[in-house]
């Protein structure tokens, strides 16, 4: 048992011997520039299975041998690799990920590294080797060996502390950064505002932005597709992305991406050394999804944000934030108002991230468990008024939310009834005189002085000065036409599902 077990051994060690010199060739390759960053990672990542595999062979062995000093120094090791395989934030590849190896101060780092604990592992294995052979040597000397053997754990481990140490000094003192080759994910007119930031960089600082190339939907209101013709940057369409992965003669190393309303592959994610990075106009986690913006003035938050984070594969919004910042919104703001700002703050934290976008991802946060709400996409039912659950406070906030995008609706006679130019009623006289014609939610009343359509809700008149039956009329118009024709005008409720999903998330004041 004792000549197989040796036997297996050496096969063994000369195995992992092997995995080790692989390795730094691969890590050698990647400072030469013979591979690229993703490539020397998936090939990194490969060989640690294996090596794990046959540190616990050998550990298997030694129990079944009845060699449990043999067993107890390798312990040590198989706990350094499984730590290494298990080592892995959500959505990262692996121990070796090519968002944080894109440096080349840390690729020599990692490379000292390895070499010296890989290379002082197979002299600890080869002398475990040796003393199977020598089994009938005195207890005192195998114990003392156990002693050499920890205190070199202990002394690599002091080193490799210090190391790490003056790596991150050298680090955050001298980072080395090149002009960057961006493709940049977009839709809308969030999306273009960023674009444009972009463009500006690229065309006047050549220093950040070396290249800049496009990818977006196909539509025919796509406001993206039209401003990268007119800026004449290169484009592409989604989802026939190879182009930009495997044809293109750009090697691009980050994507920038900015409600794109897409989930992207991770094989589109990997091919990118530093990642995509996206500009989301929330406080993450709150309002992760495809409408942050209408959902965080529909729900009246009282302060929102702009978040760069990591895109992750498969899920929208959950990687970590390098940078956030929050700001806060005032009583009558709408949608765009929002928009506008947070695309201007969006712009600055994204010249921040771009000054080093390495550090910047050092320094990621992973998103909290708590406060986490969605921002759904939105169908055509988001549109309509729900006379009977919906306060004035309710129904003025989803008309600063919506009506740039489309006007709010109601229904008359199975037909829907577009509101324009909503109207606050403040007298309280007014009020009075409505609430003493009805109460009834959905009843519609023309009111002279104001000019407008007054519509009783769940709390209180609201007031429309301009309605789109059939065709677009003003109020005193929609009164001598129908209104007047009937003893009770009663608008239908329509149940509205945007507000499903913010009753149960509203932040407390």
């Amino acid at each position: 048992m004792t000549a197989f077990l040796f036997g297996f051994a050496m096969v063994d060690n000369l195995l992992l011997l092997f995995i080790n010199i692989y390795n730094i060739i691969t890590l050698s390759d990647l400072e030469t520039d013979l591979m690229n960053v993703r490539q020397c990672c998936t090939k990194l990542n490969q060989t640690l299975l294996p090596e794990f595999a046959l540190h616990i062979m050998l550990t298997i062995f030694f129990i079944f041998s009845n060699h449990w000093f043999l067993f107890l120094f390798n312990v040590p090791l198989d706990l350094w690799f499984a730590f290494k395989c298990l080592k892995r934030q959500p959505g990262q590849l692996g121990f070796y990920d090519p968002l944080e190896i894109n440096n080349r101060i840390r690729i020599a780092a990692k490379m000292r590294v390895n070499t010296s604990i890989d290379l002082n592992l197979r002299k600890l294995e080869t002398f475990q080797i040796e003393f199977l052979n020598k089994k009938q040597q005195k207890d005192i000397i195998f114990f003392c060996a156990i002693i050499v053997y920890y205190s070199m754990l202990l002394y690599h481990g002091r080193n490799l502390f210090h190391h790490r140490l003056r790596t991150f000094k050298l680090y955050y003192s001298t980072s080395i950064i090149k002009p960057l080759n961006v493709a940049f994910f977009g839709s809308d007119l969030f999306s273009m505002d960023i674009l444009e930031h972009l463009y500006r960089l690229f065309s006047t600082d050549k220093s950040r932005i070396g290249h800049l190339e496009v990818v977006t939907t196909i539509s025919t209101s796509n406001i993206v597709m039209r401003g990268a013709e007119k800026l004449q940057l290169p484009t592409h369409t989604w989802p026939q992305v190879d182009s930009l992965i495997s044809k293109s003669p750009i090697q691009f190393d980050v994507g920038i991406l900015a409600s794109f309303g897409q989930l992207l592959p991770k094989r589109l994610i990997e091919s990118f050394p530093l990642g995509i990075i996206n500009v989301h106009p929330s406080l993450l986690p709150r309002w992760r999804g495809s409408s942050p913006l209408i959902y965080t003035i529909a729900s009246g938050d009282q302060i929102s944000g702009v978040s760069i984070m990591d895109i992750r594969p498969k899920h929208f919004d959950i990687g970590p934030v390098l940078m956030q910042q929050s700001f806060p919104l005032t009583t009558h703001m709408t949608m765009f108002d929002l928009l506008k700002i947070s695309a201007d703050i969006g712009c600055s934290l994204l010249d921040t991230v771009l000054e080093d976008p390495i550090k910047a991802r050092k320094n990621a946060q992973q998103q909290t468990s708590t406060g986490i709400t969605y921002a759904h996409k939105l169908n055509k039912y988001a549109f309509y008024i729900d006379w009977h659950n919906h306060t004035v406070e309710n129904i003025d906030r989803l008309y600063r939310a919506l009506n740039q995008i489309a006007n709010l609706r109601t229904i008359f006679r199975q037909k829907p009834v577009r509101l324009k130019l909503l109207t606050l009623i403040h007298d309280q006289n007014i009020l009075d005189n409505l609430n003493t014609l009805s109460t009834q939610p959905g009843t519609a009343i023309y009111n002279k002085s104001l000019e407008c359509i007054c519509i009783r809700c769940k709390n209180g008149w609201i007031g429309f000065k301009k309605l789109a039956y059939q065709k677009s009329m003003y109020a005193r118009d929609f009164q001598n036409g129908y209104i007047s024709k009937t003893d009770r005008f009663i608008f239908d409720s329509i149940h509205n599902p945007l507000f499903d999903h913010i009753y149960d998330r509203r932040l407390p004041t």
